[in-house]
């Protein structure tokens, strides 16, 4: 399968706005579960099933396949990590399907196909082992996905979406259960896995060749399948989560080799699914007439920031793609050495305003996401000569650095970039099975969607190297430091396609951010930014003369909130290519 991600440069980066570096060449950025009995094979009295622990467990003081005993990932970006546990046997039963199925999966191409580095750990079935040893795990593989596997008395694959933090009674194999049954003294009693198991089950079970039907399921049980999956939801609900298996039985046909082959695509359809990855096997192709310096994104210092402008089809779509955009900086940060030479790192900030206490119309979500978040002293308000404001750490993505790093990353693992300009989608009819249409402004021509108009921003670049921190004030006057140059702005003229600079325009600004800093020189940069009332990312099917159709998933009009919004943009974009892909296979 084919898809491209179409980028028509007008007189505009495509989605890479003022504030943005949308990265839409890249491949990565792009009803209630049943309450299930008990699915845990658990003793059904702990005190006198527990009068010894089993030999299986004497033997597992360590995990069999310890993360001590696998390196470090020499590059967690290029290559991440699906870290995948399984429990040795336990109390009566001689033999844990999780742990010969977990096993196996050294044996598949499931690294190949994901493209991660997999790695499997056979447990002990002990409460402060996994208090001890989970944590450590999270904190030394930095897993981009954890999936524990238990065993369960059903005779399917149960895909667990949350975990209790009490009612852990059950004595373990070295006779213990935690005080009162609680897993982390003071946390939450429900935690929800943020993978819909849902949607998982219901795409495994489109597979015919297993043996063993997939459904989600609400009761991961109260031993350690559920305490286990607490302790991973509180590390991280969004990429965690936890497949109860059933026993192996030959009677049946059902051997350690079928689990591991509902495993295998568990697994898969999880991570597809937490980590916006498009198919395996699908052909990527950058369509364009203009890249990196030929654009204006070139000049951009994009701020993590969502402004009142910026506005998705709902308010909780739009929190959803600003969350999922933070969590994608934040794993750059995180897990690449070189972020801050690619243009990404987190920036103290000031927002100020004169007009409202509230400040920030994201207050809420602003104040979930963001560190340091806190309303300003008197005596700051006092020194920039403002009458509210608040003070945060958020994220900045310098497009210079930033967007031939994303160019890179596409390149390197498989995607095709073609120089083209398109007057018209319908070139591309019959060539691939989807477009992905980013094209900005050039919208309004490509698929004539005259909502979108361009906003024209006048920016001033000075050599400050002292200044070290944001300042906003009202959402239009702003200075952000880069790694070279500060960068101050900006204007707002719609419907203007000039970009030539302006002195008068050049002064507004130099005088509105002298307001906040005196003392600034420098050079001058200006661009365009496509803007829609409501950033559009849906699907449509067109059609042309001649009937000819074409499946497009449309992902443009973000404004002035591309980098706050691109990334999570991007994950809904691949969502709905994915499903385009699966309908054309039913």
């Amino acid at each position: 399968m084919t898809i491209v991600l179409c980028r028509e440069n007008a007189a505009e980066p495509s989605n890479e706005t003022e504030n943005a570096a949308e990265p839409s060449n890249e491949i990565e950025n792009t009803a209630e579960p049943s309450n299930d009995s008990e699915n845990t094979a658990e003793p059904s009295n702990a005190t006198e099933n527990a009068a010894e622990p089993s030999n299986a467990t004497e033997n597992a003081a360590e995990p069999l396949n310890d993360i001590e005993n696998n390196a470090e990932p020499s590059n967690e970006t290029e290559t991440p990590v699906v870290y995948v546990t399984g429990f040795s046997p336990y109390w009566c039963y001689k033999s844990n399907s999780s742990e010969e199925a977990v096993q196996l999966l050294k044996d598949t191409d499931l690294e190949k196909q994901l493209g991660v580095r997999l790695i499997t750990d056979i447990l002990q079935v002990s409460y402060k082992f996994i208090d001890t040893h989970v944590p450590q795990m999270w904190e030394k593989l930095k897993p981009k996905l954890v999936v524990h596997v238990g065993m369960s008395t059903k005779h399917e694959l149960n895909m667990e979406q949350q975990a209790n933090n009490s009612g852990y009674e059950y004595y373990d194999d070295e006779k213990y259960s935690p005080p009162k049954g609680v897993c982390i003294p003071g946390g939450e009693e429900l935690l929800k896995s943020e993978i819909c198991m849902d949607s998982a089950s219901s795409a495994i079970n489109k597979n015919q060749n297993l043996k063993l039907n997939s459904n989600p399921s609400l009761n991961p049980g109260g031993f350690v399948c559920g305490y286990i999956y607490y302790v991973s939801l509180h590390q991280d609900a969004s990429r965690t989560a936890f497949l109860h298996v059933p026993h192996i039985d030959k009677n049946e046909g059902l051997y350690a080799k079928d689990i591991t082959a509902a495993l295998v695509d568990a697994i898969k359809e999880l991570y597809q699914q937490e980590h916006g990855t498009l198919p395996v096997g699908s052909t990527v192709t950058l369509l364009a007439d203009k890249f990196l310096q030929e654009t204006t994104s070139e000049g951009v210092v994009g701020l993590f920031l969502p402004s009142s402008d910026f506005r998705g089809p709902t308010t909780a779509v739009t929190k959803q793609w600003i969350q999922d955009s933070h969590r994608y900086y934040t794993e750059i940060i995180a897990n690449t050495p070189e972020a801050q030479c690619i243009g990404v790192k987190k920036i103290p900030s000031y927002f100020f305003s004169n007009h409202t206490p509230t400040v920030l119309y994201w207050s809420d979500i602003l104040k979930e996401l963001l560190e340091d978040y806190r309303m300003c002293t008197k005596d700051e308000l006092e020194r920039h000569g403002r009458k509210y404001g608040v003070s945060a750490t958020t994220l900045i993505a310098e497009c210079s650095y930033y967007l031939p790093y994303l160019t890179s990353r596409f390149t390197s693992r498989g995607g095709v970039v073609e120089r083209r300009h398109l007057k018209s989608l319908e070139e591309l009819v019959g060539h691939y099975d989807v477009v992905c249409n980013c094209s900005g402004l050039g919208a309004r021509n490509l698929v004539e969607d005259h909502y979108v108009l361009p906003i024209r921003g006048h920016l001033v670049k000075v050599h400050a190297p002292w200044i070290t921190q944001c300042y906003m004030h009202e959402f239009e006057t702003y200075i952000i430091p880069g790694k070279e140059y500060v960068t101050l702005g900006s204007t707002k003229q719609f419907d203007s396609y000039n970009t030539t600079v302006c002195h008068h325009d050049s002064s507004a600004v130099w005088d509105h951010c002298m307001k906040i800093l005196p003392s600034l020189k420098g050079a001058k940069w200006v661009g365009l930014r496509p803007w829609r009332p409501y950033v559009r990312v849906e699907k449509e099917t067109m059609v042309f003369k001649g009937g000819k159709t074409l499946k497009v998933v449309h992902n443009y009009g973000h404004g002035s909130g591309g980098v706050t919004s691109s990334p999570g943009t991007a994950m809904h974009a691949i969502t709905l290519i994915k499903q385009i892909l699966q309908e054309k296979k039913d």
